[in-house]
């Protein structure tokens, strides 16, 4: 039956509701903003369009405590945040991290770009991840036969990357991980061939290890790289990526392999911490599996080539990325228990 009554009660709730929303938006874009959906609670604010969540929110969401302070401000809960307005270089954790986007202030409020919340921040301090299962980690020693690498007196990349990588395996298979070598010996292998290898062995992680160089023999310390989010710049280029890659797929377990490996090195060595940087690496991109490139050392540096030339150094060097990758599947096991439970 035809109620025409009620149809005309049911059209005036819709257009004052529409009138509403609509309110809304003029007045967030009169502000420069335009605030839209988003199903995790937080709103994000479209400025440019590029979407930020102002800070305020996020601490209210993750329950930190916000503190500002000129130029920045610090983020505390169980983990604690250090950001600078158009700067992207900031800390988690007391270690040093690279935003994708820097963050920005309007009349006075801070914010940070999505991709930093949901793809930085997030990992670690709200565990969004890929709940992956332990198994084989395929270690990449870098360079090897035609390419020696950072070359630099006695010590060449492509050999101290093999002994860390022969290091970092019996360690592994030791505390009962499989682990496998994209190369065996001092063989040329392209990086087409490594990364056609993680793509039929489908390992668990990836660990690419090398040995870093500078024009400054002064420079030293330890770095982890990891591949940006599609839309976003590597660290130290202004180009951003606009292709998704087959490593985008693992973006959250990117970043917290990163972490838990670059704050095990950190705190085991005791170096400089060149921080957790984003870069397109073919070894990275290309991987079907949550990947990471590790900057063990300056070769460059005369003190950290002495220590890299060591075999007790370089099994320090290893033990700590061990403990790092045994800290990433601890966390990947307690999500899957905590997921089974709900």
């Amino acid at each position: 039956m035809f109620r025409p009554a009620i149809k005309i009660k049911r059209f005036s709730r819709w257009l004052l509701s529409g009138l509403l929303a609509a309110a809304v938006c003029i007045g967030a874009e009169a502000a420069g903003t335009k605030r839209v959906k988003n199903t995790s609670g937080l709103v994000p604010q479209v400025i440019n369009t590029k979407r930020y969540y102002f800070l305020r929110d996020i601490a209210r969401h993750y329950h930190y405590r916000l503190r500002l302070f000129p130029g920045g401000a610090e983020l505390t809960g169980a983990s604690r945040i250090k950001l600078y307005v158009n700067r992207r270089a900031g800390e988690l954790n007391r270690l040093h991290i690279f935003f994708l986007f820097a963050p920005i202030a309007i009349n006075g409020r801070i914010l940070i770009h999505e991709k930093d919340l949901y793809n930085v921040l997030d990992p670690v301090i709200g565990g969004k991840t890929i709940r992956r299962r332990p198994g084989m980690i395929l270690i990449d020693p870098g360079h090897g036969g035609d390419d020696p690498g950072a070359l630099y007196g006695n010590a060449m990349e492509k050999h101290i990357a093999y002994q860390l990588a022969l290091e970092l395996a019996s360690d592994l298979r030791a505390a009962g991980y499989p682990a496998m070598l994209t190369r065996h010996g001092d063989r040329t292998t392209s990086l087409r061939q490594r990364t056609l290898l993680c793509q039929r062995l489908k390992p668990a992680v990836l660990v690419s290890l090398h040995c870093n160089a500078h024009p400054s023999s002064a420079m030293r310390g330890v770095e982890t790289y990891l591949v940006p989010p599609v839309g976003c710049m590597s660290t130290n280029s202004g180009r951003i990526g606009r292709t998704v890659l087959p490593g985008n797929r693992y973006d959250a377990n990117n970043f917290r392999l990163a972490y838990e490996i670059q704050r095990s090195l950190i705190a085991a060595l005791k170096t400089r911490d060149q921080g957790i940087k984003h870069a397109r690496f073919v070894v990275l991109r290309d991987s079907v599996c949550p990947a990471v490139l590790v900057e063990t050392g300056f070769l460059s540096s005369p003190r950290e080539r002495a220590l890299l030339l060591k075999t007790s150094y370089r099994r320090q060097v290893a033990a700590a990325i061990c403990a790092g990758l045994r800290n990433y599947f601890g966390i990947m096991k307690r999500s899957r228990k905590a997921a089974a439970g709900n």
